[in-house]
């Protein structure tokens, strides 16, 4: 069964191309697509994995890089920022309401379950208070590309900065990007203090990871259903420093401050 992959990777590459290209680079990776640009941005939507690849080869000619594992690192950190609320996904809101590193960790396979499919399988061979270990085996037939794999080690780096930790350490013993049967990754985070840092993003992240596991397990799951499990976002007026800071997938979700408003 061919791989699909969803548009939460569309939502983020067309903004990318548009800062370092230009319209025109958009229009020309739409065309790739065989899709509107409104289609590529609504997160509910799929495209198969091998389009995506060829809209990844000419993002990377477009912006005349040619290793694509440092076009992907370019890609996955820009991913991974502060986004307008067009912009944002239904994921970054659920892995920033999580509350903790650790949570989200925890919580990877209904997340990535959410980005991918029909491409990999994604085990959680181990998992610690600060440390946790995973396998990505390509499913028959499929092979993880080196700018998805280099995507993804973006996102798992970039988690713990949502609480203004360092970012965590991916250490790779074996890739599937380049030949071996699976990628095999352990991750090395810092946990927060459990003050008001900590409790007030995990307390509400609990009604958005009710939403998620509903959507994932429920006939027609998915990103449309997350929509209306996108709970709180911090009024821009009264954004704290920290919430500015908060980095998951384009997220625009839970602020440290009590005084919070619906979206």
């Amino acid at each position: 069964m061919p791989g699909e992959i969803n548009c939460i990777f569309t939502k983020a590459l067309i903004p990318f191309v548009e800062k370092e290209v230009g319209p025109e680079g958009v229009a020309t990776i739409c065309r790739v697509a065989g899709r509107s640009r409104d289609y590529l941005m609504a997160d509910h939507n799929w495209i198969p994995l091998a389009v995506a690849g060829e809209m990844v080869a000419v993002c990377r000619d477009l912006m005349r890089e040619p290793d694509e594992d440092r076009w992907a690192r370019r890609y996955g950190e820009s991913f991974m920022d502060w986004k307008p609320r067009e912009e944002r996904s239904y994921l970054g809101t659920y892995s920033m309401g999580i509350g903790s590193p650790r949570g989200t960790y925890e919580r990877v396979l209904t997340m990535y379950g959410q980005q991918c499919r029909d491409v990999y399988r994604l085990e959680v061979v181990e998992i610690g208070r600060s440390r946790a270990r995973y396998r990505w085996t390509p499913l028959p037939g499929q092979a993880i590309p080196i700018w998805i794999c280099t995507w993804l080690k973006v996102q798992f780096e970039r988690f713990p900065t949502n609480w203004g930790l360092p970012r965590a350490q991916v250490l790779e013993s074996t890739c599937a990007a380049h030949g071996a049967d699976a990628c095999r990754w352990e991750v090395r985070w810092k946990n927060p203090s459990r003050g008001r840092r900590f409790w007030v993003p995990s307390l509400t992240g609990g009604a958005a990871a009710l939403v998620l596991g509903a959507a994932a397990h429920g006939a027609g799951g998915g990103w449309p259903f997350l929509a209306a499990g996108s709970v709180l976002s911090p009024s821009p007026k009264r954004r704290s420093k920290t919430a500015r800071g908060f980095t998951s997938m384009g997220l625009g979700v839970v602020g440290l401050r009590q005084e919070m408003v619906l979206v």
